[in-house]
C-alpha cells in the first residue's frame, strides 16, 4: 500500500493495473476511430490502398500495445495475449500484402470504376468468382480461431476496447467520426 497525501491508500499494483487498462484501450480505441475514418474504397486501387492502410493501422496498435509494461500481477496473461496478436499479425500482414498486389494488378488491366464493376459481375454471374487455395484457407481458418482468442483473452484482461471484434462490432460513420459509445471498428 502507498500512502497518498490525502491520508488514504492505494495498492500500487491496482494503480499499476489500471494505468495499464487505460493506456491499452487508448491504443485500441485510437486504431479503430482510425480504421473506421479512412474513406470507403471505390474501385480496386483504392481496396488494395485500404487493404495496405488497415494493415498500417494494425502494425500501430500492435507496437502501441508492447510498448506498455504491464505490472507482474497481469505480466503472464498480457504476455500471452500480446503474443496471440503477434502471431495473428504474422499471418495477417503477407495476407493483406497479396491482396493489395492482387487488386493493384486488376485495377491496371480495368482502370475504369465501370470495367471493374463489370468484371466482378461477369465473374459471379458466370460463377468464376476465385477460390482459396487450401493453404489460404488454411491461413484463414487459423486467423478466425486467432481473432477470437485475442478477443476472449482481451476480455480476461478488461480490455475492453481491445476485446472488441474489428469485423463484427457495431460502429457508426459520420462528419463527427465515431458515435460517443459506439465500437469503432474495421
Amino acid at each position: 500500500m502507498i500512502p497518498t497525501a490525502c491520508g488514504s491508500t492505494l495498492t500500487s499494483t491496482a494503480a499499476s493495473s489500471n494505468a495499464l487498462l487505460a493506456s491499452a484501450n487508448h491504443v485500441c480505441r485510437v486504431y479503430y476511430d482510425k480504421a473506421y475514418s479512412l474513406p470507403p474504397p471505390v474501385g480496386f486501387k483504392q481496396l488494395a490502398q485500404l487493404a495496405e492502410e488497415h494493415q498500417a493501422l494494425s502494425d500501430q496498435e500492435l507496437s502501441g500495445l508492447e510498448a506498455l509494461t504491464p505490472p507482474p500481477t497481469l505480466r503472464a496473461s498480457y504476455d500471452r495475449y500480446l503474443s496471440t496478436m503477434q502471431e495473428l499479425d504474422r499471418l495477417s500482414a503477407p495476407i493483406a500484402h497479396e491482396a493489395s498486389s492482387q487488386l493493384l494488378a486488376l485495377a491496371g488491366a480495368h482502370p475504369t470504376a465501370k470495367s471493374q464493376r463489370e468484371l466482378v459481375l461477369d465473374r459471379i454471374k458466370a460463377h468464376r468468382v476465385p477460390s482459396l487455395s487450401p493453404a489460404q484457407r488454411a491461413a484463414g481458418e487459423r486467423m478466425a480461431k486467432l481473432q477470437a482468442r485475442v478477443e476472449v483473452q482481451a476480455r480476461a484482461l478488461a480490455l475492453t476496447e481491445c476485446a472488441k471484434n474489428p469485423y463484427t462490432a457495431e460502429h457508426t460513420y459520420g462528419e463527427e467520426g465515431p458515435a460517443e459509445g459506439s465500437a469503432a471498428h474495421p
